[in-house]
């Protein structure tokens, strides 16, 4: 994808077209791009239309020369047939971009350029000419709240979805007599002495449970002691017991090979 020279260009929202070294005249693409910059793209594209139609020609205020007056709300222009012809063909090549992206409408035209391209062909000899050559560049973009249609903002919210104002309704408190205020804390306080009653009988319930507890804790643990206490320690053997006990396993081993061999032995002789 190129790189647009607008630079706060996001790519979910937004989308663009270049077009390079076009043969147009580079005064006329660049008050094209200012007067259709910040229109909707429908309104460009009947702007365009028209005065490549020669129905209605695009004001001037910047290369004013040899531009007459021409009817309408403007003091001089041209129709510049040839680059509104080019820069229509690059804005709707940019609209089927959008509808590709699957974009929301109607689009906003954010930013309009055109620029004189740095190599220029020549025709002739020495003193040849060289031809016109413009790169142009427009990039549309979402509209999220109001578009400015003929000077004016147009609201896209519906005037249904407007957020509905809500009255705070005012409630207004009763006056209570004297005599239940003064009721009111003797109740009250039967029912405070009620609970603190229960919450002690409660306490002194459960210090009794952690009591009985705690004896049975300590019971088993006496337990333990004297059953470790009871049992014999084992003394470590000396290396004079572990060779005795390695020399007895040699001699089971030795005697368990004889008995082995001597019934051997015996089933030979049988046979024979």
């Amino acid at each position: 994808m190129n790189k647009y020279s607008y630079q706060s260009y996001d790519e979910e929202t937004m989308v663009g077209s270049i077009s390079r070294n076009l043969s147009i005249s580079t005064k006329q693409s660049i008050e094209i791009c200012s007067y259709i910059k910040g229109k909707t793209a429908d309104r460009a594209i009947t702007i365009l239309e028209e005065a490549a139609a020669l129905k209605k020609a695009i004001p001037f205020t910047r290369f004013t020369d040899g531009a007459g007056h021409k009817s309408g709300p403007m003091a001089s222009g041209k129709f510049a047939v040839k680059a509104s012809e080019a820069i229509l063909g690059l804005l709707k090549t940019a609209v089927a971009n959008a509808d590709i992206k699957g974009l929301n409408t109607p689009l906003i035209i954010v930013h309009a350029v055109a620029n004189n391209a740095g190599n220029k062909p020549r025709y002739g000899r020495q003193r040849g000419r060289s031809s016109k050559s413009t790169h142009v560049e427009i990039v549309l973009a979402e509209t999220s709240g109001s578009v400015e249609t003929k000077g004016k903002k147009k609201s896209l919210v519906d005037k249904n979805e407007k957020k509905k104002v809500v009255k705070k309704k005012v409630v207004k408190k009763k006056v209570v007599d004297k005599e239940v205020v003064e009721e009111k804390p003797v109740v009250a306080d039967k029912i405070i002495e009620e609970s603190k009653s229960k919450v002690e009988g409660s306490k002194v319930e459960e210090s009794e449970v952690e009591k009985s507890e705690v004896e049975a804790v300590k019971e088993n643990n006496n337990k333990l002691t004297n059953n470790l206490e009871s049992k014999p320690k084992e003394t470590p053997k000396t290396e004079e017991n572990r060779k005795s006990d390695s020399v007895k396993q040699e001699w089971v081993e030795v005697l368990k090979w004889q008995s082995k061999k001597n019934s051997y032995h015996k089933k030979l002789r049988n046979l024979n």
